[in-house]
């Protein structure tokens, strides 16, 4: 093909240069079997990736090609549950019995757009049995002492509810 023929073709745009001719690399690979009958090539056939690591960099380590970085790694240490006692507690009274409401964990819906609802994971337990959950839930709020007592007698009223259908259920 010469220069002229590249120019146009029927449209009146321009051919583009093919890059192998550009750069000056050899025509397409074969698929690697040279035994095979008459080494054919289709044009537009796509090329095996070359054996090896991209660009310069080379993966160590594991299967997913942990990096390794001139210091030692420091070892954490494992991680341990929170004691009971250590989350924040309020003691209520809900049909003349003690009950205790944990704040287990907290978050909040939304984006960085949109803050959203500060969310509260409580969990409650009678005053006689502060280690056995009786249920919980999630409440909208920041902190346990924002939650009023008749508020409270309202949640593990629901959570009861709730446990009692789930009981029947089964």
């Amino acid at each position: 093909m010469d220069k002229d023929e590249r120019k146009e073709d029927g449209s009146g745009k321009a051919k583009p240069i093919p890059i192998r001719e550009a750069v000056g690399e050899p025509g397409p690979r074969g698929a690697g079997n040279s035994d095979t009958k008459g080494s054919e090539t289709r044009e537009n056939a796509p090329t095996p990736p070359a054996a090896g690591p991209r660009g310069e960099r080379e993966r160590t380590g594991g299967p997913r090609g942990k990096r390794t970085s001139g210091r030692e790694e420091q070892r954490r240490p494992p991680l341990q549950p929170t004691p009971l006692e250590d989350f924040p507690a309020r003691s209520f009274e809900h049909d003349g019995c003690e009950w205790i409401v944990r704040l287990c964990g907290q978050a909040s819906t939304g984006s960085a757009m949109d803050p959203g609802a500060p969310l509260m994971h409580l969990v409650f337990y009678r005053a006689t049995d502060p280690l056995t959950a009786c249920g919980d839930l999630l409440e909208t709020g920041r902190s346990l002492e924002g939650l009023s007592e008749f508020r409270l007698s309202e949640l593990l009223g629901s959570v009861r509810l709730a446990l009692s259908a789930n009981d029947s259920s089964g």
